[in-house]
């Protein structure tokens, strides 16, 4: 419902949970006023699982195989991780903001 709601508006930058793409509506809801942009990192087994239920309960190696086909054919753009500034340069060169 949050992204329901949030989706609809424009200029902003929604940062989704990993787990947006386990839910097949979340895709037109996403893409419906925006670019969906996937930030890749060289090595996402790193991640915080502090706060993160799912990753306490099941191993990233699994949620990465499960969810990073989505992630890459959900993109419009994929941003390769090197530092937030840097990352953030890449994306306004790229769409053109």
């Amino acid at each position: 419902e949050v992204l329901r709601e949030f989706s609809k508006k424009s200029g902003l930058i929604i940062a989704t949970g990993g787990g947006v793409v386990t839910r097949d509506e979340n895709y037109p809801l996403l893409h419906q006023n925006s670019h969906i942009v996937f930030l890749d990192r060289e090595d996402m087994t790193q991640l915080s699982k502090k706060g993160r239920p799912v990753s306490q309960s099941t191993p990233i190696e699994k949620l990465i195989q499960e969810r990073m086909p989505k992630y890459r054919g959900w993109s419009d753009l994929t941003i390769r991780c090197v530092n937030p500034y840097e990352n953030a340069k890449k994306i306004i060169k790229e769409l053109k903001l």
